[in-house]
């Protein structure tokens, strides 16, 4: 006997509206806003303005997050496209295509800006780690002076607890001064070869993967800064940000071309006056 076929699936009413509605759009599109804001904020507070390591952090943060609101900015548009009767989502896309325009140029303002926290952090690391070693050599310089400049065990141990240096033990304090110095001086002579190994170990500045990763931030910078250009529209324009860069750079180009072509004109009428029939006559 075949079962009979369950229609319940089919009695299902189904919504008026599609799933993906230009509101659901709009709202997906301003919760990717807000983790965007999320992301940075997290990663700018606290505030140390004056740390290159909380400088390259903002910097990451703005840079690697950014796809969300590049596509949140895009599906605010889709939406009001989609329904071009809502004044409410026109308006949306409105207020959120004039704030891309400085974010364009911000971005644009990242490029060299990248690159100079790349620098500053890289040397920074160098210089800390070459800073510690030289205060540890002044230590030791410093030790050795006062090791022989003591003129009794007691003096010495007095220099030295100063300096907060462990006390001698009770054998020590019994050797003759001659003997105790010769140990501190092996000891210390022991530090400072260390030191100088450390020193010699001192990883050199990677220029190449520094320069690498500098063009590789400043591309994603070039290309966020033209995604968000696309997207982005100054008051009163009669286009996206990014037709005006295209505009302006084409009027660029063809104003150097005329200038090259009134250059060559030029060059040209002063060989034609150069060659004209006074100049043949004299020959």
């Amino acid at each position: 006997m075949i079962a009979p076929v369950d229609d319940s699936f089919s009695r299902i009413e189904r919504p008026d509206r599609p799933f993906f509605s230009p509101w659901r759009v709009s709202w997906v599109a301003l919760v990717l806003l807000a983790l965007y804001s999320t992301i940075v904020l997290s990663a700018a507070v606290p505030l140390r303005l004056a740390d290159p390591a909380w400088q390259l952090g903002v910097y990451n943060a703005v840079v690697n997050a950014s796809a969300f609101p590049l596509v949140g900015l895009a599906l605010l548009h889709l939406s009001s496209d989609l329904e071009p009767d809502s004044k409410t989502l026109a308006r949306r896309a409105l207020v959120f295509s004039r704030l891309a325009v400085p974010i364009a140029l911000g971005f644009l303002l990242l490029i060299p800006l990248q690159g100079y926290l790349l620098w500053q952090q890289s040397s920074t690391a160098a210089n800390g780690q070459a800073n510690l070693l030289a205060s540890q050599q002044s230590t030791l310089a410093t030790l050795r002076q006062a090791v022989q400049q003591a003129g009794s065990v007691a003096e010495l141990q007095e220099r030295l607890t100063a300096m907060q240096v462990p006390p001698f033990s009770p054998a020590e304090q019994a050797l003759p001064l001659p003997q105790l110095k010769v140990q501190l001086n092996e000891a210390l002579e022991q530090a400072d070869q260390a030191l100088q190994r450390r020193r010699a170990e001192l990883p050199e500045a990677d220029t190449l993967k520094l320069i690498s990763l500098a063009l590789r931030n400043g591309f994603a910078c070039l290309a966020l800064a033209i995604g968000f250009a696309a997207l982005g529209q100054r008051r009163r324009a009669p286009g996206p940000l990014l037709m005006e860069w295209h505009h302006f750079f084409h009027r660029l180009r063809l104003w150097r071309r005329s200038r090259v072509s009134s250059s060559s004109n030029h060059q040209l009428e002063s060989y034609l006056e150069d060659i004209g029939p006074d100049k043949t006559s004299e020959r």
